[in-house]
C-alpha cells in the first residue's frame, strides 16, 4: 500500500513537471498564459498537499513503530513493570554505564599483569601472576548485561541481572584487594 502510494507521488511529480515544461514552451491555443499559470500553480498547489501528506505518514509510520516496540516490551515483561521509570531509566543507564566501565578494568588489569609476567625475577612470581590473571580474567568474562537485549523499560529481569552483577563487582572488589595486599609481598 504504501510502495503504491510512493509510486502515485512520483507519478504526479513527474506530471506536474511535464505540464509546467509544456505549457512554458508550447503554449495553449485554447487557454490565455494567464490561465495556464493558473491552471500550473493549482498542480502545484496540489503536489504540496501530497508531500504534506507523505510527510504526516512518514511520521505517523515512525510513531507507530515506536508505540509497537514499547507494546511489545510491555507485554514481554514478566510481572509487569515497577513505577517511576524515568528515574529507573536514569538509575540504570548509570549503574550499567559504571558496570561496564568497571569490567573493562578488570581486563585492562588483567593485561597488564600478563605483560609483567615475563619481567618478573622469580618462578613463584610468575605462577602467582599467572594465577592473578586467571582470576581476573574469570571475574571480567561472561558479565550478564553484555550482548543482552536491552529493554525500552525497566523490567523486574533486568532489575536482577542488575543484581547479579553488582554481586560480581562485589566478588571482584574483595579479589582486587587482596591482590593487591599479596602484590606488595613480592618483590620483582
Amino acid at each position: 500500500c504504501v510502495d503504491r502510494a510512493e509510486q502515485y507521488y512520483m507519478k504526479c511529480l513527474t506530471e506536474i513537471h511535464a505540464l509546467r515544461s509544456e505549457t512554458l514552451i508550447l503554449g495553449s491555443k485554447h487557454m490565455t498564459k494567464r490561465d495556464m499559470e493558473f491552471m500550473v500553480n493549482l498542480g502545484y498547489s496540489g503536489m504540496l498537499m501530497l508531500t504534506q501528506q507523505r510527510c504526516l505518514l512518514s511520521t505517523l509510520f515512525s510513531e507507530n513503530q515506536q508505540l509497537i516496540k514499547h507494546a511489545r516490551a510491555i507485554s514481554e515483561a514478566e510481572n509487569g513493570l515497577p513505577p517511576n521509570q524515568s528515574e529507573l531509566q536514569q538509575g540504570v543507564k548509570s549503574f550499567e554505564t559504571r558496570c561496564d566501565l568497571a569490567f573493562e578494568s578488570m581486563r585492562q588489569l588483567s593485561l597488564l599483569v600478563k605483560s609483567a609476567i615475563p619481567i618478573m625475577n622469580q618462578a613463584a612470581a610468575s605462577g602467582w601472576a599467572r594465577d592473578v590473571v586467571s582470576r581476573l580474567e574469570s571475574l571480567s568474562s561472561n558479565d550478564s548485561s553484555e550482548g543482552e537485549k536491552k529493554s525500552a523499560f525497566v523490567n523486574f529481569a533486568r532489575i536482577r541481572r542488575m543484581e547479579k552483577d553488582r554481586n560480581r563487582l562485589e566478588v571482584a572488589k574483595e579479589h582486587i584487594t587482596r591482590i593487591r595486599e599479596e602484590c606488595k609481598t613480592i618483590s620483582c
